[in-house]
C-alpha cells in the first residue's frame, strides 16, 4: 500500500511540474476599430476561429516558434515573428499602428501573391497599414 501511495504521489508531483513549464502568449489591441481585431497562428496552425480585441495561446512547451497575428481586414498585412518561448514564462503583445503603405508598395504587395496564386479575385484590395507587436509583458 505504502508503495501505491508512493507512486502514486510521484505521477501527482510529475505532471505539476510538466504542466508548470508550460507557457501563455497574449495578444491584445486597445484600437477601436473591429478591423485590428486579431486572430493568432503557431507554425501556421490557427488557434481561434473568430477574430478578437485579445486572444490568449496557452500550454505552450519551450521552444521555437512562428508567430503570426491576421487583422479582421483584408488592408491590413499580417505580422509575422520568430520568437523562442522560455519555460513558465506569459508573454503579453500589444497591437500598435506602425505606419501606411505606399500604394505602389501595396499593388506590388497583392500582386506578388496573385502570381504566387496565394490570393483570390475578390481579394485584390490594396494593403494601405500595417501594424507591430510590442512586448509589454514577459
Amino acid at each position: 500500500m505504502k508503495k501505491t501511495i508512493l507512486f502514486l504521489s510521484i505521477i501527482l508531483a510529475s505532471s505539476f511540474y510538466v504542466f508548470s513549464q508550460t507557457s501563455t502568449i497574449r495578444v491584445f489591441t486597445e484600437l477601436e476599430n473591429p478591423t485590428s481585431y486579431v486572430k493568432i497562428y503557431i507554425n501556421g496552425e490557427p488557434q481561434d476561429a473568430m477574430f478578437y480585441d485579445e486572444a490568449e495561446v496557452e500550454d505552450l512547451y519551450p521552444g521555437k516558434y512562428i508567430l503570426t497575428v491576421s487583422f479582421n481586414s483584408d488592408t491590413i498585412a499580417d505580422y509575422s515573428k520568430k520568437i523562442k518561448v522560455v519555460a513558465n514564462t506569459n508573454y503579453v503583445y500589444k497591437v500598435e499602428v506602425k505606419g501606411d503603405f505606399g500604394k505602389e508598395a501595396g499593388k506590388m504587395g497583392r500582386g506578388f501573391g496573385q502570381k504566387l496564386g496565394t490570393t483570390e479575385d475578390n481579394d485584390k484590395r490594396d494593403l494601405v497599414e500595417y501594424y507591430k507587436l510590442v512586448l509589454v509583458k514577459e
